[in-house]
């Protein structure tokens, strides 16, 4: 049995705002799809590829602030609440909407009522922490 989990507007512009504060940072953050981050460190992708970097670049510059309330949220999750976050958010954003969030969980080797689960908590947790903050 599972069940949709419904994140609020607000949390939801919060949690966006934060995968493209993710995205614009240095490593640790996301690579560009331009670099390899396993053993193949030194990889660099060929010239034909640089165009790549700017379809990947934020729209909208992201509110470091406001994503570091996030981020600090995220790092005191367990590991399975991360990871579900992670994945819904500055993980590839395009491909869970086109894929969902059944692949996701997948992709998670976990079943999509554990995901779903695991997200709402995540969820609260990031809407607890904007509500100590106000």
């Amino acid at each position: 049995m599972t069940f949709e989990v419904r994140i609020p507007d607000a949390v939801h512009h919060e949690l966006l705002n934060w995968a493209r504060w993710c995205w614009s940072g240095p490593w640790p953050h996301p690579l560009p799809p331009t670099e390899c981050g396993s053993l193949e460190a030194g990889y660099r992708a060929p010239p034909s590829w640089d165009c790549l970097d700017e379809r990947r670049a934020p729209a909208v510059k992201p509110n470091g602030r406001r994503a570091q309330v996030v981020q600090d949220a995220w790092c005191r999750m367990p590991k399975g609440e991360r990871a579900v976050l992670k994945e819904e958010y500055p993980g590839s954003l395009e491909t869970r909407r086109i894929q969902g969030r059944e692949a996701a969980a997948r992709r998670l080797s976990m079943p999509l009522h554990w995901y779903e689960q695991l997200l709402g908590a995540a969820v609260r947790k990031v809407e607890a922490a904007f509500e100590v903050c106000a």
